[in-house]
């Protein structure tokens, strides 16, 4: 017989299987030899000790009766449950280990503490808490250690003090950080926990008794990963009282892997929230990051909002960096901002799709290729020649613009290759005199890549100055754009009719760097 197999073990097979918690009970009495099926909790507890080393019959039934059935736990009577509690609260601390040992693989580990956090006295868990870090042979850290029991104290005190008896915000905490500690304990296997780093106890008030505010909980419950109905009431009333801001700062710490910042993200993660953040001066971007880490793909619309809208340039700027994090599913969300009539939107929607390279509509982004601001067209070109279907088109469209920095864009892209349906747009520009000329040497090199006959006629404009008397071809003075024309006809043209003589009176200049560019061996100047 497996250990693991909880649901159907039975040490009495006259009682039959999953008869409730009295029946679990009569197998640990019947486990101990005690004479009635029945005791009560502190009666069989003394029994047990009393066996000496028969007692470790009864490790077996305890684990069960702890971790056999969800469904019998939850469903047990009060007074059941009475008995357990008072059973384990009484059992020496090695005989619950012992029992707990047995126990290191259980399924639906999670659900079967969360039932005993709830079901069992405050003595009981404690006890249970106790004995779970000696059967994982690990000791809790310092802080918890010190934390667990003071909770527990408090949790009787002020129960006990309560007009009605009922559980209060202390019991409910101690309850919640058990569970979450049984949880991510290696039960067994001696392995770390993922227990916290630091915990502070509860701060005290004027009276010296434990005041357990909602701040002090939820930090806690961040803190331990504990989750449950104390924590989810605890946050409820801080939202409640205004102190979303707060939460979020206690989340900035929280570490990544928890179910309790996982559990107050959820809640304080609006965009409601995100939109007030955004509209503060200055921004808290921090604050903001852990917001839209909640909210995901559904804070691009107020980060949307905030890019187009905020008069302040660091809120703009912030939120466009965590829209470009967002990545491409933002396209859909952006595309509608493209009809705002105000050129700086337009660009800043432009630069959002092309930088969180989305998927945007090329047609749709085409149409502002002639818009009248320089700096719309400059963005739509960039994002056009980020695909290879429109590549060759904006470079076309750039080498037309009479803008300086979207010529540069086409020039810049075209060193990967000049388009030949460019090639006409560009010997015109030359050669007319029109063309800036910080960005001629450039233009010429390009130009001396293409077989075009119509780049030969621009780079000969550049060479050639006239015939001299007897009609030999007279080279150009001497300048950037010469060299590099005269450089590009030695790589392209070397033996064409026009170009032959031309290097050929170059390689007997008087000038080293003319007979060099006669060799090909210009190169385009670090400014371009």
């Amino acid at each position: 017989m497996e250990r693991d197999e909880f649901q159907d073990y039975s040490l009495r097979p006259d009682l039959g299987g999953g008869v409730g918690a009295d029946g679990l009970w009569c197998e640990l009495a019947a486990a101990a030899q005690h004479p009635l099926e029945m005791p009560d909790g502190k009666a069989l507890a003394e029994w047990v000790h009393g066996r000496g080393p028969a007692a470790e019959a009864t490790a077996w039934p305890i684990a069960r009766t702890l971790y056999g059935s969800v469904r019998t736990l939850e469903t047990a009577p009060a007074d059941a449950m009475a008995r357990l509690s008072e059973f384990l609260g009484h059992l020496d601390l090695p005989i619950l280990t012992a029992a707990l040992r047995t126990a290191h693989r259980i399924p639906d580990r999670p659900a079967r503490h969360r039932v005993c956090a709830n079901r069992l006295s405050v003595r009981a868990l404690l006890r249970l808490f106790q004995a779970s870090w000696n059967a994982a042979d690990r000791q809790p850290t310092p802080p918890l250690k010190q934390l667990v029991p003071k909770l527990a104290r408090e949790s009787v005190r002020v129960r006990a003090d309560s007009e009605d008896g009922g559980r209060t915000r202390a019991e409910g905490l101690f309850r919640d950080v058990v569970a979450g500690a049984l949880d991510v304990l290696p039960l067994g296997s001696g392995a770390a926990p993922a227990s916290p780093a630091s915990l502070a106890p509860p701060r005290r008030g004027s009276g010296g008794r434990a005041e357990v505010g909602a701040e002090r909980v939820v930090q806690t419950a961040l803190e331990t990963g504990a989750i449950g109905r104390t924590v989810s009431a605890a946050v409820e009333e801080s939202i409640d009282a205004g102190r979303t801001t707060q939460l979020l700062d206690l989340l900035r710490s929280a570490p990544e892997q928890n179910a309790a910042a996982a559990l107050i993200r959820t809640r304080v993660a609006t965009l409601a929230a995100l939109a007030r953040l955004l509209a503060e001066d200055p921004v808290d971007f921090e604050t903001v990051d852990v917001v839209v880490a909640g909210l995901g793909i559904a804070a691009a619309k107020a980060l949307i909002e905030a890019t187009a809208e905020s008069t302040s340039r660091v809120t703009r700027r912030g939120a466009f960096e965590r829209l470009v994090r967002l990545g491409p599913d933002i396209a859909p969300l952006i595309e509608p901002r493209l009809l705002d009539s105000r050129w700086f939107v337009v660009r800043n929607m432009i630069a959002l799709l092309r930088e969180a390279r989305a998927a945007a509509d090329v047609a749709s982004v085409g149409r502002f290729t002639t818009h009248p601001d320089a700096r719309v067209r400059r963005e739509a070109l960039l994002l056009l020649l980020g695909h290879a279907e429109t590549r060759d088109h904006a470079i076309c469209e750039a080498l037309k613009d009479a803008d300086r920095h979207v010529l540069r864009v086409g020039l810049q892209a075209a060193r990967g290759g000049l388009p030949d349906a460019a090639v006409p747009t560009l010997t015109r520009r030359l050669t007319s005199g029109e063309f800036p000329p910080e960005f001629r040497v450039l233009a010429l090199h390009l130009l001396g890549r293409t077989p075009s006959t119509l780049a030969l006629d621009a780079l000969l404009h550049f060479v050639q100055a006239g015939h001299s008397l007897v009609g030999r071809p007279k080279l150009a003075p001497k300048s950037a754009e010469m060299l590099a024309a005269l450089s590009s006809l030695a790589r392209r043209w070397p033996r064409e009719r026009r170009a032959a003589p031309l290097l050929a009176a170059a390689a007997k200049s008087r000038d080293a760097q003319v007979r060099e560019a006669s060799r090909g061996l210009a190169e385009v100047g670090p400014s371009q």
